[in-house]
């Protein structure tokens, strides 16, 4: 590893580094400073850096309010995460016909639900059947779609409740320990 260099636009941002070993600064580019190993090391981790008067210049420190808006965000994107795979998970439901049984709740079965609902509207040939998650053939009644795709969105519903509730909380928290503590439990 050799000398280390930052380059900068006109408004004084740094938008590069190079190393005259590894990576030689182009001859292209005009505006560079040497930096030392340690000042390398913290521009190229740490986004925000200027140069003034020749001077390598760490940006100022977040805020407090800044450092909260960024916890609030990274929560709320984990919890949306949380809820997109918890809706996905299997329902239970029984049929008119008081069968018991789990079946699968994602996207690809609530759309094939929603065809079999508009194929046959109403009449479902003799012996049809819905399959459960343990593979199990379930008869089933056109009610029984109905009711299915029902549940599901009443699943689905409450999953959002609650992820509406958990983004209210991390809206509201006032500092970011609070707001990493509030997480998505599945109920």
């Amino acid at each position: 590893m050799g000398q280390k260099y930052a380059a900068f636009d006109e408004q004084e941002n740094v938008v590069g580094h190079y190393d005259d070993v590894d990576s030689p600064v182009p001859p292209a580019v005009k505006n560079v400073i040497k930096i030392t190993d340690e000042e390398w090391s913290k521009c190229i981790s740490t986004r925000g850096y200027k140069v003034s008067n020749e001077k390598l210049v760490a940006p100022p420190a977040p805020s407090v309010q800044q450092l909260l808006s960024d916890a609030q965000a990274k929560q709320n994107t984990l919890l949306t995460r949380a809820y997109d795979l918890v809706i996905q998970s299997p329902v239970s439901y029984t049929t008119q016909a008081g069968i018991t049984n789990v079946y699968q709740a994602d996207t690809r079965s609530i759309a094939a639900l929603n065809a079999a609902l508009q194929t046959f509207s109403k009449t479902l040939p003799p012996d049809f059947y819905w399959i459960a998650l343990d593979n199990t053939k379930v008869l089933f009644t056109y009610a029984d779609l109905q009711g299915l795709v029902e549940s599901i969105g009443t699943s689905r519903h409450s999953l959002f409740q609650q992820l509406q509730k958990l983004k209210t909380s991390v809206r509201n928290a006032k500092n970011v320990s609070v707001v990493k503590q509030i997480v998505w439990v599945s109920p």
